[in-house]
């Protein structure tokens, strides 16, 4: 566990080593920082960054996201892959990583995805996961899954990312309850589903789910892009707050699903997959389709319940004005 004295210290070490800096950018000290996670804001002055916290209500460090209604939470990973060699799944360990490699997504008419860990790599210092063309359906199909170890009760989540233009696939982001046993179904889901794909590959809308914790019901909202998702990286925020889930795209706010939000404990997951639905993901896809991560963010905490703020925070004006708890 980590103590208040080795908190401060390593909110001092961290903001040495990654140099973060800027008016919107991730700041460290003694108190929680305004964090605002706005496209181009991100800094890539380090590969990895995680800020330890402790999860105790009394500990200084944290970030206060003025974006997300001054939402706090006490920690911070960044992986920046712009700065990275090519690496092999196989060693996504050292990034906080697992490579999935198990089923993903639900099985069509015997045809399910299966990830592998030869679909998951980062090359030209860019995040890729796979679903090699070629395949065809009945069986297994090849796919890519990759997950942060952190498992969460809340925060706010952003991938820069460049979708797949190849139709035959879903590409998520999504929230989910870690497999306890306990028969909860958390998830909260960013979806592009191959099915509603213009010829040219262009998806025009982002499907948004979140799944009652409790039951196997769920509630869905769909909305248009507000640009174009395979041409260039964009941002794609999963925001865990503590009465509510919401969505951006670009920081630009979503029209999110009207009804539950998770409650236990989950991990953030990024998936690229096909069971050759017609009426979901389609496909397999003729060639492989590439969704590609450019950077992933994750501010969150650890507990039982979302910890309100401590009791003092900086305002983006940096004065510190004290918060009743």
């Amino acid at each position: 566990m980590w103590s208040i004295a080795s908190c401060l210290a390593l909110c001092v070490l961290a903001g040495l080593a990654s140099g973060l800096d800027g008016e919107n950018g991730m700041k460290y000290g003694a108190a929680p920082r305004p964090y605002t996670a706005a496209r181009g804001t991100l800094s890539t002055a380090a590969s990895i960054v995680t800020h330890f916290g402790s999860p105790a209500i009394d500990c200084a460090c944290g970030y206060v996201l003025s974006a997300h209604s001054d939402a706090y939470f006490p920690l911070l990973k960044e992986i920046t892959f712009a700065s990275m060699p090519d690496i092999p799944g196989s060693e996504f360990d050292a990034l906080g990583l697992e490579v999935g490699r198990w089923s993903i997504g639900c099985n069509y008419e015997g045809t399910r995805s299966v990830g592998s860990v030869d679909n998951v790599y980062v090359k030209n210092a860019v995040l890729e996961l796979r679903v090699p063309g070629g395949q065809s359906v009945g069986g297994s199909i090849s796919a890519a899954e990759v997950l942060l170890k952190d498992t969460i009760t809340g925060g706010v989540f952003t991938m820069e990312a460049k979708l797949g233009g190849n139709k035959g696939t879903c590409q998520s982001i999504l929230t989910f309850h870690t497999n306890d046993g306990s028969g909860n179904s958390d998830e909260q889901d960013i979806e592009i589903i191959g099915s509603k794909g213009a010829d040219d590959g262009m998806p025009p809308v982002i499907e948004l789910t979140n799944w009652n914790p409790a039951g196997k019901d769920n509630s869905h909202q769909s909305n248009p892009f507000p640009a174009n998702p395979i041409d260039s990286f964009h941002n794609y925020t999963i925001a865990w707050l503590p009465n509510a889930t919401t969505y951006q795209f670009d920081g630009q706010q979503l029209k999110a699903p009207a009804m539950y939000r998770s409650v236990n404990p989950s991990r953030l997951i990024m998936n690229n997959w096909s069971n050759g639905s017609p009426g979901f993901t389609l496909g397999p896809p003729a060639a492989d389709n590439l969704m590609q991560g450019d950077q992933l963010t994750q501010l969150s905490q650890i507990g039982p319940i979302l910890l309100p703020k401590p009791s003092g925070t900086r305002t983006p004006s940096g004065v510190l004005d004290p918060v009743s708890l």
